[in-house]
């Protein structure tokens, strides 16, 4: 079987919390024999969410951070990175939290990206990934901190933001091998998410993000990937990549993971807001 096109649709830049310029990230894919590669920094939040821009593109540099997109994306067309650099899909997108309210900012904010990244990363304000911070977790306990952030991912899947693919579906899982384990079965939780990826008809996000992290898994587990497989929940697939080091980091694997759990074909978002259809 021939090797499968290698995407990644999840990455990020200095501009909000990675490290790497746009050409940075874009050698990085080339080197990776990349196709296409979505840029997804974090899109701005309100202030009180992220005070001092530690995690978000700050609203003064959006403007700047699409400059520096188009100028790396006319280069690649140009050939200034080569023959590969021409066949090297560069789609401007954000990775956007979920919150109420949200709605209106994203509008603003999101200027002429075509590709959205749904994800939850607060809960009331508080951190739910963030190890410094971990209020959240000692105060509510997992059980309640697991039952509230299903509800409001299911709520985000039916966002008016339109989310194109909503990213590391359980992130929520992060710290389960760190003292922070739900007691709750996890089984109708799934089923919950499931449902509402496939009646909202989001796209969901296989991400090799939890593979570098405490979790030691991709996000999303194995039971629930085989939910949203049986719902047929399209999938993208992303590495969440911060620096250009974890650009594509173990897509491969990922492709894998995902037949294992029925899945034939993966889908990627285009420059022009469409998509296009990957077979594995």
């Amino acid at each position: 079987m021939p090797t499968p096109e290698i995407v990644d649709c999840h990455t990020h830049t200095f501009f909000s919390d990675g490290e790497g310029t746009f050409e940075e990230n874009v050698r990085a894919a080339l080197a990776a024999g990349c196709t296409t590669l979505a840029s997804t920094d974090h899109l701005t939040l309100p202030h009180d969410m992220d005070p001092d821009c530690e995690c978000s593109v700050p609203e003064t540099d959006l403007q700047e951070h699409r400059e520096s997109f188009v100028r790396v994306q006319e280069r690649l067309a140009a050939g200034e990175f080569g023959e590969a650099g021409k066949r090297l899909e560069l789609v401007y997108g954000f990775e956007a939290d979920w919150y109420e309210g949200c709605e209106e900012n994203i509008a603003k904010w999101r200027g002429d990206a075509v590709f959205l990244l749904g994800s939850i990363h607060f809960i009331d304000g508080m951190a739910i990934d963030y190890a410094k911070e971990m209020d959240i977790w000692d105060s509510w306990g997992a059980d309640t901190v697991w039952r509230t952030y299903v509800d409001r991912w299911c709520t985000a899947c039916f966002s008016a933001a339109d989310f194109d693919s909503m990213a590391h579906p359980d992130l929520v899982k992060l710290f389960s091998n760190s003292g922070y384990a739900p007691n709750i079965p996890l089984e109708p939780l799934w089923d919950r998410m499931a449902e509402a990826a496939r009646e909202s008809r989001v796209h969901v996000e296989l991400s090799t993000a939890g593979l570098r992290k405490p979790c030691d898994d991709f996000y999303p587990t194995a039971g629930l990937l085989e939910r949203f497989y049986h719902a047929g929940v399209p999938l993208t697939v992303g590495s969440d990549g911060h620096t250009p080091g974890t650009i594509c980091y173990e897509i491969e694997r990922a492709y894998d993971f995902a037949r294992k759990a029925g899945y034939r074909s993966i889908d990627a978002p285009t420059a022009d807001g469409s998509w296009r259809t990957i077979e594995l």
